[in-house]
């Protein structure tokens, strides 16, 4: 592992340290074992995703983004990758995040609504908001993934 590696790694820590923390209490299961599989499958699939996220990003800067047109891959791999995710990001702050422009993002929303893949709920202090969160499937479907592929 080489010392860019080394530095990504540390930086995934730093940032996700609190939504690792919130995966991992969230998992409490009956079976031990079950629980603790189910743990590093997470926790494995959520480090490849902020991998994954990263190396897009770092892309970025060596290429112009326009590219690599993947805006839903980068929207689910955002949601999925960060706290935000899980609880909801209002569609500004998942455009801004994701580096897709908030007029692809809605268009996009509008079709990863209709494959169950992410779901819309209001703000609970701020109505006038919507938040974007995955669904359980659109989680599902990310996990799957990340532990079919070596990042």
């Amino acid at each position: 592992m080489g010392q860019e590696d080394n530095i990504l790694e540390l930086r995934i820590s730093q940032v996700g340290l609190g939504h690792l923390k919130e995966l991992l209490s969230s998992l409490v299961l009956a079976d031990a074992d079950a629980d603790h599989n189910e743990g590093e499958r997470v926790v494995a699939a959520w480090l490849k995703a902020r991998k994954l996220l990263e190396s897009r990003r770092k892309r970025d800067t060596f290429f112009a983004p326009a590219m690599f047109g993947e805006a839903p891959w980068d929207i689910l791999l955002t949601l999925f990758a960060t706290s935000e995710g899980t609880l909801g990001m209002s569609v500004n702050h998942l455009a801004e995040k994701s580096g897709v422009p908030a007029t692809s993002c809605k268009r996009w929303l509008e079709y990863l609504e209709q494959e169950q893949l992410i779901f819309r709920r209001g703000h609970d202090r701020d109505q006038r908001m919507t938040l974007i969160a995955l669904t359980d499937r659109g989680a599902e479907r990310m996990r799957s993934y990340l532990d079919a592929i070596s990042v």
